[in-house]
C-alpha cells in the first residue's frame, strides 16, 4: 500500500535538489558542517546559564576538543530575566517564565575584524510548585533547555555564514 507514495517523495526530493536545497551538516561536499566551527576559540559566559551554554557550544563546534591555534573568537553575552506568573484566585505564583536574550560576535583573531553577530532570544517556563526543591529542579532544567537552544542557533547560524562565505568564494573564482 506504500508504494502509491513514492513518487511524492521523489518529486520532493527533485524539488528539493533544484532550489539549491542543501544540508547543513549533511555532506557538503568537503565533508559535514563547515569546518571552519572547529577553529573557534569560545570565550567564556557570564550569568548563570553561561557554563552550560559554554559547554553546549563546545560539544556542537569543537567536538575533539579545543583549537590548538584558533582562526576565530566567539564572544557571546546573554541577559536573563526571571518573571513570575500568578494564576488563580489567590494569585499565587504557579508558572514562571526564564526570558535570555543573547548576543555574539564572532572575530577574526588575525584581524581582529568582526565576520558576524547576531541575537536570539528564548522563552522557557516551568512550573512554581509548593514542594522548593522540585520549583529550582524544573528553574535549573528550564535554564539548561535554553541554553541549549541557544548554542543550537549560534552554531546553525555560525555554519550558515561560513557556507555562505565559502559558496562567495567558490563562485567569485575561476574555474580552471
Amino acid at each position: 500500500m506504500w508504494w502509491y507514495k513514492l513518487p511524492f517523495v521523489f518529486l520532493l526530493f527533485l524539488v528539493l535538489g533544484s532550489c539549491g536545497f542543501k544540508p547543513l551538516y549533511g555532506n557538503y561536499q568537503s565533508g559535514g558542517s563547515p569546518s571552519e566551527l572547529a577553529h573557534i576559540h569560545i570565550d567564556p559566559i557570564e550569568e548563570n546559564i553561561g557554563q552550560d551554554l559554554h559547554n553546549y557550544l563546545l560539544d556542537r563546534m569543537n567536538p575533539t576538543g579545543r583549537p590548538i591555534r584558533p582562526l576565530y573568537r566567539l564572544a557571546v553575552y546573554v541577559k536573563l530575566t526571571t518573571r513570575y506568573l500568578a494564576s488563580g484566585i489567590a494569585q499565587e505564583t504557579t508558572r514562571a517564565n526564564v526570558d535570555t536574550v543573547a548576543s555574539y560576535t564572532l572575530t577574526r583573531k588575525s584581524t581582529g575584524r568582526i565576520e558576524k553577530t547576531g541575537k536570539f532570544s528564548v522563552t522557557s517556563s516551568y512550573n512554581v510548585v509548593q514542594s522548593d526543591f522540585a520549583t529550582e529542579i524544573a528553574d535549573r532544567s528550564a535554564r539548561r533547555d535554553t541554553a541549549r537552544l541557544l548554542a543550537d542557533e549560534i552554531t546553525s547560524q555560525l555554519a550558515v555564514h561560513f557556507i555562505q562565505r565559502r559558496d562567495q568564494r567558490r563562485k567569485a573564482s575561476p574555474d580552471p
